[in-house]
């Protein structure tokens, strides 16, 4: 796992996605950019949110932010 400068421990696979959720990207988009399963991006973004303790992703987006 890495460390994010935010503190938090998350993957890169995590990382890449919630740069992209920041974007304004949707987890559809995001499939097809990382050429995975729609599954797989919606796993990734719930596991940041329990990692960041947050519901979604409005708010994890406004808690790194804060963080930085």
């Amino acid at each position: 796992m890495n460390m994010n400068q935010n503190g938090y421990h998350l993957t890169p696979k995590e990382l890449e996605v919630i740069k992209l959720l920041s974007t304004g990207k949707m987890y559809k988009e995001i499939a097809t950019i990382q050429q995975v399963k729609l599954d797989t991006v919606k796993k990734h973004a719930t596991t940041v949110y329990k990692k960041l303790g947050v519901r979604n992703k409005t708010e994890a987006l406004i808690k790194l932010r804060e963080n930085e």
